[in-house]
């Protein structure tokens, strides 16, 4: 696993550094029906997992950081978990390197603190299989001045790895551990199905806190990278605050090379009510319907940059 760690040791700071996460059980949360005065926050909550796929999806780069501590959270660590996945796919199409069953190293970051990442051919067969693992652990973690310090632990563990070369399959489960920044971060775990061109995330109850706000993720994010432009859907349940609602994706999001460009996410409330978030180039429109109406109730429209930058 020589290569895989050594891999990962010297792309974490490049990860971490450019900073800016089908569902569970049955509508969980609260039933708090959408309304007037109070679609926007939810329309906004829904704005923030866009972001959050479409920065796993890209790799955000520098402009992410205006995001404060939550593009830390959403940028840094989501493309830390998409780019690790990557390269455990593409370790499952090659052979491991030495005959040694737990490789760990410590390494310091650029400004403060440190992070280990510890390898782990479970059989110590040079292959990756079931039961090999990777774990980071995060302690006051900065790369730059004035960038919030990343804390906890991320571990990744195989299930199973089908076929080989580039049409092999890897089935892995994700734990995080407080994992984030003081004011924002993640607990639970999340099960992952990933190809050369297709990742998908179902969250297990996910823990989410960005500064004020809460979360509570069972819902999947299925992310296509075969193409031009990323995408991705999402479908399952979701708590913002304590409020359950379900989600769904009537358009395909699209990514471009920042912010999601097209598409549409559905955030619906428990009486039948929802909020379609409909992305473009540069804004977020919000477009409330109440049960029973056929038309818009409301709108709203929010620039991706000031969205990035509420919680921070």
């Amino acid at each position: 696993m020589k290569h895989l760690f050594s891999a990962l040791s010297l792309c974490t700071a490049a990860l971490l550094s450019a900073c800016g996460g089908g569902g569970g059980s049955d509508s969980p949360g609260t039933d708090t029906p959408l309304t007037l005065g109070a679609f926007v926050g939810v329309g906004e909550s829904g704005g923030n997992l866009m972001l959050d796929a479409s920065a796993s999806a890209l790799g955000l780069g520098g402009s992410a950081s205006a995001g404060g501590a939550q593009g830390v959270l959403s940028a840094g660590t989501s493309r830390l978990v998409f780019r690790t996945v990557q390269r455990i796919v593409s370790d499952a199409t090659v052979s491991l390197e030495q005959p040694q069953a737990v490789s760990s190293e410590t390494v310091m970051c650029d400004h403060t603190g440190s992070f280990s990442i510890t390898a782990n051919d479970a059989n110590n067969n040079l292959i990756l299989d079931a039961g090999d693992s990777i774990t980071y652990s995060f302690t006051n973690c900065a790369f730059s001045s004035g960038e919030p310090a990343v804390w906890g632990s991320l571990a990744f563990t195989v299930n199973s790895v089908s076929g080989s070369g580039p049409g092999a399959t890897v089935r892995m489960t994700v734990v995080y551990g407080n994992f984030g920044t003081n004011s924002s971060n993640l607990n639970g775990s999340a099960s992952v199905t990933a190809t050369n061109t297709s990742m998908s995330f179902t969250y297990n109850g996910v823990d989410v806190v960005f500064n004020t706000r809460s979360a509570k993720y069972y819902h999947t994010v299925a992310f296509d990278v075969s193409g031009v432009n990323p995408t991705a859907t999402l479908n399952g349940n979701v708590v913002f605050n304590g409020a359950g609602y379900s989600l769904s994706t009537p358009v395909t999001i699209v990514f471009g090379n920042i912010y999601p460009t097209s598409g549409t996410l559905r955030v619906t409330d428990k009486k039948g009510g929802y909020v379609n978030l409909i992305a473009a180039l540069t804004t977020l429109t919000i477009d409330l319907y109440l049960p029973g109406d056929g038309v818009r109730d409301a709108q709203a429209i929010i620039n991706w940059t000031d969205l990035a930058g509420l919680d921070g």
